[in-house]
């Protein structure tokens, strides 16, 4: 029987920047991951000899700067200066937008008068989410809780809108709660701008641009940043693979050990109290502390079981919503794609099909009964542009993440459903970057159910639960388990199902272990 002081389920970034993080404090930290492999939904796999793609997650645009500085990623192999990309609004008729910088702060294609409205949009859509950013790198407030840090964090915000002037408060007061397509339709009138704003908004949640509080979407993804700017877009060289070789290494080199190929059966509870692990071969493996990093309802519900839990507080766990909408799809191409009207250097750039609020709305619509749109938006890098190593000399990867495809799609996902769809996403690149279909070398398609499967998060959902306003911040997962730490003394959570949600962000698996050393813990 092996004895550590602290145990963490589950290798994805999170997992291992709570190991790094707990390992650097001068405990004895295992990570135990089901996989082959560490990195999550963030790994990279060969679609085909010689083929490279990210199997899930394809870009960087929430890594959190005290993330990067606590475990020194950039010495440990992570490359984020002068990579940002930019992104291109595609349009039927060639007529693309290119957003450049840090979430457009120059844009190509914007009349004069779009232009000068972007620019103003984009500057209070910046600070408002800076008011939420600020909340990033902290523990929620839970009952019982003095929380002063918390409150002193609250109340520099507070100040921070207040010295706004009144102007920015009123404005933030009235919009946090709207939906993205009211705010984006107020001045503007490009639709490319206004359907890109719309995907960014909507993108990995069960919410259309016309849905109340669907403005908060954006939000999340402004509050986030990457080498220092917020809204910039990474394509990391090597794939996300490389990026989280970097945390691998961080977690390691700080004195972790991992144990790849181990699934847990069940955490170990003695006396109320988390005391380790039992994996799937029966191999008991004992700690003063747990730490899972995967999915709450996972965790709560299969690993601890609802025996040992309060009623009240499964019913809670029991109510997360986990059906994610997003698939992906991989393709090997014995050539680079070439989009009608977009410039060669351009392939590097994150590329999204939205173009306009309506082709947004349309692809949500049917999800919500269990169908996909004719035409779904989606968003698509070509990591081979960005890093040669990904393909064959003159071949390319491509990397698609395809929005509203349900978990519970009513046809189910079988072959034929699959194949559908990919034929459907090949059928509107084919108008887009003609021939395409007849470059295509391999392909993988993973519905919901397949990142599922491959991921072990429960619905494939990337956020292991909505990430809506009612499981946000102090209610994520549930009220009373936001701090991370959960009913059962010495068990602790830190997984995209905890605040501040998913993303390759790493805050949530700071804040845990500075939970973990605050309780001294493990020692």
């Amino acid at each position: 029987m092996t004895s550590y002081d602290a145990l963490v389920i589950g290798a994805g970034h999170n997992g291992m920047t709570a190991a790094a993080v707990l390992a650097k404090s001068g405990r004895r930290v295992a990570v135990i991951e089901a996989a082959g492999e560490t990195g999550g939904m963030a790994r990279t796999v060969e679609l085909s000899p010689g083929f490279k793609v990210s199997q899930v997650a394809h870009l960087l645009n929430r890594l959190n700067a005290e993330v990067v500085q606590a475990l020194e990623l950039e010495k440990h192999g992570l490359t984020l200066k002068n990579s940002t990309v930019p992104t291109v609004c595609l349009s039927e008729t060639g007529e693309h937008l290119v957003m450049k910088g840090a979430y457009g702060d120059a844009a190509d294609g914007l009349n004069t008068a779009n232009a000068t409205v972007w620019q103003e949009l984009r500057r209070r859509l910046l600070f408002q989410s800076s008011l939420l950013q600020r909340f990033i790198n902290t523990t929620p407030v839970q009952p019982g809780a003095s929380a002063p840090g918390q409150k002193f964090q609250a109340a520099r915000t507070a100040l921070q809108l207040k010295l706004s002037g009144k102007e920015e408060m009123r404005q933030f007061l009235r919009m946090m709660l709207m939906c993205v397509a009211d705010v984006a339709d107020e001045d503007l009138n490009d639709d490319r701008l206004k359907g890109l704003l719309s995907f960014d908004a909507t993108h990995g949640v069960h919410l259309g641009p016309r849905s109340p509080t669907s403005l908060l979407g954006l939000y999340y993804r402004l509050a986030g940043e990457v080498a220092g700017e917020r809204g910039a877009q990474i394509v990391p060289k090597g794939g996300m693979g490389s990026a989280m070789k970097a945390f691998h290494v961080a977690a390691e080199r700080a004195g972790a050990t991992f144990r790849t190929g181990c699934t847990v059966r069940k955490i170990l509870i003695e006396r109320g109290r988390a005391a380790g692990i039992v994996a799937a071969a029966g191999e008991e493996i004992r700690a003063g502390c747990v730490v899972s990093a995967i999915s709450p309802v996972t965790t709560f519900m299969q690993l601890v079981g609802a025996r040992e839990l309060d009623t009240g507080f499964v019913r809670d766990i029991r109510s997360i919503r986990t059906r994610g909408n997003v698939s992906k799809l991989n393709l090997a191409l014995d050539r680079p794609p070439e989009f009608d009207g977009l410039q060669p250097n351009m392939q590097t750039a994150r590329i999204v099909f939205a173009p306009s609020i309506d082709q947004v709305e349309q692809g949500f619509n049917p999800s919500k009964y269990g169908e996909v749109a004719d035409e779904p938006c989606f968003e698509m890098v070509v990591p081979s542009a960005s890093d040669s190593t990904m393909a064959p000399a003159g071949a390319a990867t491509v990397s698609i993440s395809i929005q509203n495809t349900p978990y519970d799609l009513k046809q189910g996902w079988n072959a034929s459903t699959r194949q559908r769809l990919q034929e459907t996403i090949i059928r509107q690149l084919e108008r887009l970057a003609p021939g395409i279909g007849k470059s295509i070398v391999a392909s993988e398609l993973l519905a919901p159910v397949d990142i599922e499967a491959a991921c072990l998060a429960p619905g494939g959902h990337w956020h292991h639960g909505e990430l809506q306003i009612d499981r946000m911040y102090a209610l994520r997962p549930v009220f009373g388990a936001a701090d991370y730490r959960s009913p059962i003394d010495n068990l602790y959570i830190c997984g995209a199902g905890t605040h501040p949600g998913g993303g390759i962000c790493g805050a949530s698996g700071l804040n845990a272990a500075r939970e973990v050393i605050a309780d001294n813990t493990g020692n």
